[in-house]
């Protein structure tokens, strides 16, 4: 009897174990719940430009159940990150809402005389997406040029590009690549990118491949550049491009002010580039400035909600840039501004898009939240 009684109790003790270990799961505050609706953004009030804190922190975590695209002629790509998980989770959830996908899972490396593509690509997601069948996006991995001596050295790039292309017959169920790692127009234009891009976009022509090269155009464009870059447009299907990250100063400390998108859009559009091959990048994560512009953070969807909660700031309204903001102190009192997208700003961006007739890329997927996908 005894012996009984306390194989009851030991039972007994393992079933509040258990069920009080997943009452801490269910409640864990670090994993939001991502909830679907009967209503859309607009329906929960967050497609205002005057937002409301509470309303904003409450709400963005749903998304609308009807899953239908928004963006009927407007294709979009969307990037990948490893280390912000919630973007393979979104990618499948929101797979109808996306033309492309990029994974950023490789970086090609030159070291010791040796020539890397490291990284690999994600099998459970892969056969995730492959489950979807005809409705699944194009794959394309990011494969990001970490040493320009691989472009510019012609032995190197002769072996490069053989890396390249082993990696795509190696990995059939990739649609093609993402070329990225050059940033700067000089290097963009120069005669060993160009007949790199030549020759990796007949290779991937042949077979039916597509190339998206990934790049910042930030400046104004000079005469000799312009039927260089007109010349590259024609080489790969798009051009992703890196439209965030402005640079702080004071007119504004925005991410990625409107007037400075519709200033490189047009400036590509009149040399003549088909607007088709153009994607407009957009941000998913937000930037943090303190006052003395040392250490600037960046927020993804689950940090910025976090830090709302915390400081409840009043949400604002930027006119110059089309972006919402606020204001808040630090612990020792330093005054930092946050821009961040909301579902108000991504629309103006994404109505400019539609207007000049362009895609829309998207960094990065898992740094979003729920109710930005409402959007597209």
């Amino acid at each position: 009897m005894h012996l009984l009684k306390n194989f009851v109790y030991s039972v007994l003790f393992l079933l509040i174990v258990v069920n009080f270990s997943c009452l801490a799961k269910k409640t864990d505050p670090s994993k939001p719940k991502y909830l679907p609706t009967t209503k859309d953004h607009k329906s929960r009030r967050l497609a205002n430009k005057k937002l409301n804190c509470i309303r904003f922190s409450k709400n963005c975590f749903y998304y609308n159940q009807d899953l239908t695209p928004q963006l009927e002629n407007t294709e979009v790509l969307g990037y990948i990150t490893p280390w912000n998980e919630d973007g393979y989770e979104f990618s499948n959830l929101f797979h109808s809402k996306f033309t492309y996908l990029s994974p950023v899972w490789y970086t090609a490396t030159y070291k010791n005389e040796k020539i890397d593509i490291g990284g690999g690509p994600n099998s459970e997601w892969m056969g995730e997406q492959e489950s979807l069948g005809k409705e699944r996006p194009y794959i394309l991995p990011r494969i990001l040029i970490e040493n320009p001596q691989l472009i510019v050295n012609k032995k190197l790039c002769e072996e490069f590009k053989k890396k390249i292309f082993e990696l795509l017959s190696k990995n059939p169920k990739f649609s093609g690549i993402t070329i990225d790692g050059v940033q700067q127009i000089e290097f963009l234009i120069s005669k060993p990118f160009i007949n790199f891009l030549t020759d990796v976009s007949k290779y991937f022509q042949e077979r039916n491949l597509k190339l998206i090269l990934a790049t910042r155009i930030d400046r104004q464009i000079t005469p000799t550049e312009k039927p260089l870059l007109l010349k590259i447009s024609k080489l790969v299907d798009k051009i992703s491009l890196m439209t965030y990250d402005f640079p702080a100063n004071q007119q504004t400390q925005a991410l990625s002010p409107l007037f400075w998108l519709e200033f490189i859009i047009n400036s590509l559009l009149e040399i003549g580039i088909n607007p088709k091959s153009l994607m407009l990048g957009l941000n998913f994560y937000s930037r943090d400035i303190p006052h003395t512009h040392v250490d600037i953070k960046f927020y993804s969807g689950n940090l910025l909600m976090s830090l709302l909660k915390q400081k409840k700031p009043k949400l604002l309204w930027e006119a110059v840039s089309h972006e919402n903001y606020f204001d808040y102190n630090d612990s020792k009192g330093i005054h930092h501004r946050v821009h961040f997208p909301s579902p108000y700003s991504l629309q103006t961006r994404i109505n400019l898009a539609i207007k000049k007739n362009i895609g829309i890329a998207i960094w990065e997927i898992g740094q979003g939240l729920p109710c930005y996908f409402d959007l597209f």
